[in-house]
């Protein structure tokens, strides 16, 4: 076995920053900073990542033939086909737990969410019959059937449900609503003919309709509903809100009303924009972006400013309203942004002579993260890439929520690169797959048996030894932070830290850099709130009164408050005891 490329703890440490400290001026020099491989002896792909509040890695794939998951972690061996694999991870990669899928069919996941008390929600695709995990299968319905688990903090299964008509299906999203009595989970896809959900038989209206369920944390369903017109409707994917409204991303090819209204096809498939008040629900508003040819929505994240980020890629034009692109090849891609109330904010796009394509985006804070693919030369913004040779390499990018282009990066090698899902966690987590080799920035990762290969790789700034490329404090070194008082807490509670070691002792630079930035999460790694430290000399201590950014008394339950620097960062658990 290889052993996976990983920098030292202090390196990484001296690494971790929070994106929004980034300095005005951007860099180009986004690279690799650590990650590994699934050491796959056929095939192995990360298709979904996650993250919580404490930095351990939620990731579900594919893998055939044998794979080992994470670094030390177990290594399985595939029935005969591409098996799923779940598994959770530490901060620096140390397999915590792992399961495999039961079928002996081709599988994939597409998405996976992470719920308040520490499980994690799983969907994808599956042509086996029966499929299951650990042992508790469902039967398979027709060519493929979507999919949907979720398993325990310590990785049990909890639930696991197979959804098909005689045809094609799949699911690609998957989110967590935390605003009723009880955590629920979100899921979308799309169906064929007739699939019964569990609540009656549904039927599509045209080749493919979108599909959304909802389910209680326990396995139940609470609600579904069904989405068509007389075409396709391709490429769900959703977010929720606090208050349980449902953010929609998707690709429709055909005339399409969501309750509120017809929205008239433009070409081949068009991308569609829309919010639910919840599952069953008619839009309170719907939109529709494309050309005469073939564009797409890939996916869809809720900031904590309550904009909309979206992202996909368009052929020929497409059209936002009061924002217009052209492509300049085969394919390009776009990021935009919309208000809750469906407003335009503001778009880019990104592309070349070749395809170019944003396949997942993530926001941290007033941070967002891109990646995607492309081929040939590409323009993303004021950066520039090229290919390795004439085959698509991964791009990795970080905008601010106004629009503006901060930091970019590739993964190239000499065959085909691919970049599937992003987890922006202070610096983008980016996972995918590859051909014989892989290189970001100075990170470089290679498959020994030629297959394809997945990977996971932390990236940061390597134009500099601290985020943002600007210089650091030399009175913040590597922060400590003190256990909070008090803890539980019902009114208020203080979080202290300060810098240890020196500047020489990590090999940090020495200039004056003084931004320190406080972020409170729940256990999913969700921001709820930036709060203000009082800082003193190589000291800080930081107040939070148990209320999230809009000011709402927060329930009883476990939260983390978050300490970044330039130079360091730690994170202290604090209890809410109403």
């Amino acid at each position: 076995m290889r052993t996976p490329a990983r920098y030292s703890f202090a390196t990484a440490l001296a690494v971790v920053g929070l994106c929004s400290c980034l300095s005005d001026r951007a860099h180009a020099d986004l690279g690799g900073d650590w990650g590994f491989t699934l050491e796959a002896t056929q095939y192995g792909s990360i298709e979904a990542i996650a993250m919580d509040a404490q930095g351990n890695h939620y990731i579900s794939g594919s893998f055939e033939g044998t794979m080992t998951v994470g670094i030390n972690g177990p290594t399985y061996q595939s029935p005969s086909d591409r098996n799923v694999f779940v598994a959770k991870l530490s901060p620096s990669g140390d397999h915590i737990w792992s399961t495999v899928s039961d079928g002996a069919g081709d599988e994939s996941s597409a998405d996976l969410a992470i719920l308040p008390d520490g499980s994690v929600a799983v969907v994808g695709t599956t042509f086996s019959d029966p499929f299951g995990f650990q042992g508790s299968t469902k039967p398979g319905y027709g060519m493929s059937d979507a999919w949907g688990a979720v398993f325990s903090p310590s990785g049990s299964l909890v639930w696991v449900a197979v959804w098909g008509s005689t045809s094609v299906d799949g699911a690609t999203t998957v989110a967590v609503d935390v605003s009723g009595e009880g955590t629920s989970t979100i899921i979308g896809g799309h169906f064929r003919n007739t699939v019964d959900f569990g609540l009656g038989a549904r039927t599509s209206q045209g080749q493919d309709d979108w599909f959304l369920l909802q389910h209680k944390a326990t396995g139940s369903i609470l609600a579904d509903a069904v989405f068509g017109g007389t075409s396709s409707e391709f490429n769900i994917n959703v977010d929720v809100d606090d208050a349980g409204s449902i953010v929609l991303l998707g690709s429709s090819s055909g005339p399409l009303d969501l309750g509120n209204g017809p929205l008239s096809p433009k070409g081949s498939f068009d991308v569609v924009l829309a919010k639910l008040p919840g599952v069953g629900s008619s839009a309170t508003w719907s939109q529709r972006f494309g050309s005469t040819d073939t564009d797409h929505g890939n996916s869809v994240v809720l900031g904590e400013n309550g904009n909309i980020y979206a992202a996909g890629s368009f052929s020929d034009a497409i059209d936002f309203g009061t924002a217009s692109f052209v492509s300049s090849g085969d394919r390009d891609g776009w990021i935009a942004a919309f208000d809750m109330a469906g407003g335009f904010l503001w778009a880019e796009s990104m592309g070349g002579p070749g395809e170019e394509r944003a396949s997942a985006v993530d926001i941290e804070g007033s941070t967002l993260a891109l990646t995607g693919i492309f081929n040939d030369t590409a323009t993303f913004g004021p950066f520039s890439a090229t290919t390795f040779d004439t085959a698509q390499d991964a791009f990795v990018a970080t905008l601010d929520t106004d629009g503006n282009w901060l930091n970019f990066g590739i993964g190239t090698g000499p065959d085909s690169d691919s970049s599937t899902d992003v987890a922006l966690h202070g610096w983008p987590v980016v996972v995918g797959g590859f051909f014989d080799s892989v290189k970001f920035g100075t990170l470089s990762f290679f498959d020994q048996v030629g297959g394809f290969e997945g990977y996971l790789v932390h990236l940061t700034d390597l134009s500099s030894s601290v985020p943002g490329g600007g210089p650091i404090d030399s009175a913040l070194q590597v922060l400590q932070a003190s256990p909070a008082q008090p803890n539980p807490f019902r009114v208020e509670t203080t979080v202290s830290f300060r810098s240890v070691g020196t500047a020489a002792a990590n090999g940090l630079d020495t200039a004056v850099h003084d931004e320190v930035r406080v972020t409170v999460h729940d256990v999913t790694g969700r921001t709820l709130r930036v709060l203000s430290p009082e800082l003193t000399g190589d000291s800080g201590i930081a107040r939070w009164d148990g209320r999230d950014r809009a000011g709402f008394a927060l329930p009883s339950g476990v939260y983390y408050i978050r300490v970044v620097s330039a130079a360091g960062s730690d994170v202290v658990p604090v209890t809410i005891q109403r």
